[in-house]
């Protein structure tokens, strides 16, 4: 059965067969009058993928082939929460093809926006689309107020002394730096100036050990130092860098009434409860230390992303350390959190619990 449409002067002639989509459309204007054929290789379009690339929006997709071998256009659309729809991946970001494979760029993303992007292929002569696949499903991504930038290495001090940690390189005034504070003794060790203390959680016993998280914005300094303070005790601390999405962006900001720490005492890392965010846009970040070596991963993501497994060598024997993020959209509502796995099993977890915006 043959159906014949009329749209904007445009005749559209689509023929359906049980084995491969077929269009054909008849293009009539004052600049050219053609019927052009073709049989693609999908009958659906392709759905593209996006990845947060700070500051822009990578997309990716597989392509889209017509029997005449004649070269395929794409036209990306993105719809934000916002209410904006946008042209995008155009001019100098415009989708290369490199084999089956489709990429591009949105160079115009802002934060605290959810957008979604779908694509459309498309047969052009003389500058003007004859044939479309029709725009493909839509992909969401949220797209945060900061996000992770670089971890910087970590320092051990000698027992009963001090050590330097490097403040990432590349680090700009305003971005949000994060002190990760370990220790094989459950005492608090000093916070050092200038830092303001998150969380703070130990536990005593065999497996005794401690976790601290402090915050500050970031200056032109390069390195801050950490003290052990504990008889016979090394403790180690690393800096993790968040920056600002966009430089307009207000100077980040504490996300939650309180962060939340705690010590599991199961072979799975099971963190109990919610977190419920006080501001938009956040972005979430799950802290673990055990003691030991081990291999962490999140067996139940609840949207979290593993930014960081690292064992490391201090007083008493080695400890793993870990983090995931998860960006958050909405403010108020309950935020699942990750459950974390070791590998080999460990039975004594501490966390800790922060978000930013």
């Amino acid at each position: 059965m043959k159906r014949l449409g009329r749209t904007l002067g445009v005749i559209t002639l689509l023929s359906a067969t049980s084995t491969s989509a077929a269009l054909f459309s008849a293009e009539s204007n004052v600049a050219v009058t053609r019927l052009t054929g073709a049989a693609f290789t999908s009958s659906v379009a392709p759905v593209p993928v996006p990845t947060l690339t700070p500051p822009s929006v990578a997309l990716s997709w597989s392509t889209v082939s017509i029997d005449s071998g004649a070269p395929i256009s794409y036209l990306v659309e993105r719809q934000g929460s916002d209410g904006s729809t946008t042209n995008v991946c155009v001019g100098a970001n415009s989708p290369v093809v490199s084999g089956n494979a489709v990429t591009c760029t949105d160079s115009t993303p802002k934060s605290s926006v959810t957008y979604s992007y779908r694509q459309t292929a498309r047969l052009l002569r003389s500058g003007l689309p004859t044939w479309t696949l029709g725009p493909s499903a839509t992909t969401p991504i949220v797209v945060p107020t900061i996000y992770l930038r670089s971890i910087g290495p970590v320092a051990v001090t000698p027992k009963n002394g001090s050590a330097s940690v490097s403040i990432p390189t590349g680090t700009a005034q305003g971005d949000l730096l994060l002190l990760v504070i370990t220790s094989t003794k459950n005492s608090e060790p000093p916070i050092p100036s200038g830092w303001t203390r998150l969380a703070s959680i130990g536990a005593g016993g065999g497996s005794a050990s401690h976790l601290l998280v402090a915050y500050r914005i970031a200056d032109t300094a390069s390195a801050v130092t950490i003290t052990s303070t504990s008889g016979g005790t090394t403790i180690a601390g690393r800096v993790i860098r968040f920056s600002k999405w966009s430089l307009s962006n207000p100077e980040p900001a504490l996300a939650v009434n309180a962060a939340v720490a705690g010590r599991i005492a199961t072979p799975q890392g099971l963190i109990p409860g919610t977190l419920r965010p006080t501001k938009p846009y956040p972005t979430v970040i799950s802290f673990v230390v055990t003691a030991g070596s081990h291999d962490l991963s999140l067996s139940t993501a609840n949207g979290f992303n593993l930014a960081q497994s690292d064992t490391y060598g201090v007083s008493g024997g080695n400890e793993t350390f870990g983090f995931s993020t998860r960006v958050v959209e909405s403010s108020g509502v309950s935020v699942p959190l990750p459950t974390w796995e070791a590998t080999p099993v460990t039975t004594d977890w501490l966390y800790a619990l922060v978000a930013f915006a």
